[in-house]
């Protein structure tokens, strides 16, 4: 996630506008009418625990992470400079790749990183955009830099935690990222355009789009939660945020808003209400980000054809003992969805079994980190497995 910001300094981080405001082209706002009718279907559960030797960053907000092959776990060794390449099924290390630390070709702060294939492994930098073979060798530098009259750049930002990935479109030969923009007040990046598609032929931003809901501007703001989860499936960029019920659904190729499906949990109130921006108070943020219940991520499982919408519940800022409540270790939930966004179930998870903020799908089903067996050694998994 990106570093916390109090509302007096929001203005530096705010969220990015490619192009001036068009308030027409907005989405229209979610309606929660359009959840009062929901079918909740059974579905089976089996759950296991995949273990893998090896050491993890204690900061899971900085961790780097993907999936490939269906069942290869590539994780970013930031204190080696390497990409580590483990196979979920044998539970070992298989592969390291070593990125250059210094030097011409050095790889400078890396934010995320896309296998497309061993040859081509796409590596989001702060203004550049890196391709390397899986032998760690640059292949090409691609310089992204952009301006506006009404805000100064600020680069491209990526999140594994909140699931705002780095994607690769073929049809376009193009990449997608997020992008983080200086501008003059919260309210007013809210209304900008947020996401990239950059051409690899033509070396520059050939699309802009994405909107955040009328949610976001109202006066407050939703700290860590202030950025969308992002995956794009096919020829769709879906945008999932974590103060508001509906999924926005994009044309990844054009940018054409599609529309928006019910994404609620049984659990969130209907309104989500968030840190008043006249608030300087670091202790408000790390309150909120407590008590509040909001929606961490959403995921495709294409191996089930499902998505799931990772729901953190809200809390109480004291636990039964008068102890502070962990941040992270409330309840949780997974809303399930069919391929057409259908909601088939949502089941409950208690935070003392997993922490979602490392979570992924691979052929053998979700994935969270084991809060039971987690140690700075290894990376236990629970799996859980759906099946309707």
């Amino acid at each position: 996630m990106r570093p916390i910001i109090i509302p007096g300094l929001l203005i530096l981080s705010c969220l990015m506008a490619c192009m001036p405001d068009e308030e027409n082209s907005r989405v229209p706002t979610f309606i929660e009418d359009t959840c009062t009718s929901i079918q909740v279907k059974q579905v089976t559960l089996k759950k296991k625990t995949v273990t893998i030797q090896t050491p993890i960053e204690a900061n899971l907000y900085s961790l780097k992470y993907r999936v490939i092959d269906s069942s290869k776990l590539i994780v970013f060794d930031g204190t080696h400079n390497t990409l580590n390449q483990y196979n979920l099924k044998e539970q070992k290390l298989t592969k390291s790749i070593p990125l250059a630390s210094e030097g011409p070709n050095k790889v400078n702060n890396l934010l995320d990183f896309y296998w497309h294939n061993q040859d081509s492994i796409f590596i989001l930098c702060d203004h550049e955009l890196l391709l390397v073979n899986d032998r760690g060798e640059r292949i090409k530098k691609y310089l992204i830099d952009y301006q506006t009259d009404e805000g100064t750049a600020a680069g491209p930002y990526a999140d594994p935690v909140l699931g705002l990935r780095l994607d690769y479109l073929p049809e376009l030969q193009a990449v997608q990222f997020y992008f983080i923009f200086v501008e003059k007040s919260y309210a007013a990046s809210v209304r900008k355009k947020m996401l990239v598609n950059f051409s690899l032929s033509q070396e520059q931003n050939i699309t802009s789009f994405g909107w955040f809901p009328d949610t976001y501007g109202k006066g407050t703001y939703f700290s860590l939660f202030d950025d969308p989860s992002k995956i794009t499936v096919g020829r769709h960029t879906i945008l999932s945020f974590g103060a508001d019920h509906g999924i926005y659904i994009y044309n990844a190729l054009s940018g054409d808003f599609e529309e928006v499906e019910c994404g609620k949990s049984q659990y969130l109130p209907n309104e989500i209400k968030g840190i008043s921006l006249d608030k300087e108070d670091y202790q408000d943020m790390v309150n909120f980000e407590t008590t509040a219940g909001l929606y961490l991520k959403i995921l495709h499982d294409p191996f089930r054809n499902l998505f799931y919408r990772i729901v953190k519940h809200p809390q109480e800022l004291k636990d039964e003992n008068g102890q502070l409540s962990s941040r992270w270790g409330g309840a949780w939930s997974i809303i399930i969805l069919d391929q057409s966004f259908n909601r088939i179930a949502e089941y409950k998870i208690e935070g003392s079994q997993i922490n979602p903020l490392l979570s992924f799908v691979y052929a053998d089903g979700l994935c969270f980190l084991s809060q039971l067996q987690y140690s700075e050694e290894k990376i236990a998994y629970e799996v859980f497995q759906f099946s309707q």
